[in-house]
């Protein structure tokens, strides 16, 4: 699954895992009890359109939604900035593509930051920068 290889390419950040660690990345959805700086991420959507002559090219390109949240705003910013800073244009020139999380291995043909946006999660009074990224990705 592509969550995991951005979850574990994000997290080879040491600012990111400054901010918030291994532990405060969740799939989908966090509780709101959850203290201090954290990120929810989801896969919103994984068109599969990429065919050769032959059926499809194994390449697929999902949009990845990641949502950085903390008690402030500069801090919700400062993780948000890491993140992208670690994800954005992924590979870079003499990186490798292929990143390994829980124990498989995800080759990623390069990653874009299509948006990002602020808001407010007014019931639980915490700050969020949501980024969307366009990942093309291989699958077996």
């Amino acid at each position: 699954m592509i969550q995991g290889a951005i979850r574990a390419l994000a997290l080879k950040s040491a600012a990111v895992r400054d901010i918030a660690g291994a532990r405060k990345w969740f799939h989908k959805f966090a509780s709101e009890a959850t203290p201090g700086a954290y990120v929810v991420f989801q896969r919103v959507g994984t068109p599969r359109r990429d065919m050769h002559h032959n059926g499809p090219s194994c390449l697929v390109q999902s949009r990845v939604q990641i949502d950085c949240y903390a008690p402030e705003d500069i801090t919700a910013a400062r993780l948000a900035t890491a993140v992208r800073k670690q994800l954005n244009g992924f590979p870079l020139p003499g990186v490798a593509n292929t990143v390994t999380h829980g124990g498989k291995q995800t080759r990623i043909g390069l990653i874009q930051l299509d948006n990002e946006l602020d808001g407010l999660h007014q019931a639980v009074d915490l700050h969020r920068v949501t980024l969307d990224f366009t990942v093309w990705h291989y699958e077996d």
